[in-house]
């Protein structure tokens, strides 16, 4: 296997990555908030989406674990296919850059499964809201109705 790569092939990837982990710590950081900001909010009318919002965030916890597990070791198969490519062990570099890659896919592959468990957990919320609200207007009964059959 001879793939015709240089040093700015990983390289490029490698900074991908750096701004990949601002995002994937951005969800962290958001989600333990919104953890933290959970815990006061229980009460006796809403335990079931209080349990609900807690198993989505414990598995939201563990998949961004996941995306920033395989993120690193992407990040270290750039730095050892950059060291081996500097070197001039091109086809070990070539092979290190394509585990980098699918690390990368591995990792893209979660951040995808957790957008939409976080979907899955806006929807709970929705929910809540909409079950607790009185609609006292025809109109707004009209479109909270219209929405719900265009979603079933």
């Amino acid at each position: 296997m001879n793939l015709d790569i240089g040093l700015t092939t990983p390289s490029v990837l490698f900074t991908v990555i750096s701004l990949l982990f601002v995002g994937y710590n951005n969800r962290l950081h958001c989600l333990a908030m919104l953890i933290r900001e959970m815990d006061g909010k229980i009460n006796s009318s809403n335990k079931e989406s209080f349990l609900s919002q807690m198993l989505v965030s414990k598995k939201r916890i563990l998949l961004i674990k996941k995306i920033q597990l395989f993120g690193i070791i992407s990040f270290i198969f750039s730095l050892f296919s950059i060291l081996f490519l500097a070197f001039g062990f091109l086809n070990i570099g070539s092979f290190i850059f394509i585990m980098a890659i699918l690390s990368m896919i591995i990792t893209l592959s979660f951040a995808v499964y957790e957008i939409v468990i976080s979907t899955t957990a806006i929807e709970i919320e929705i929910e809540r809201h909409l079950d607790t609200v009185e609609f006292d207007d025809s109109r707004i009964n009209k479109l909270k109705n219209k929405e719900e059959r265009k979603l079933a």
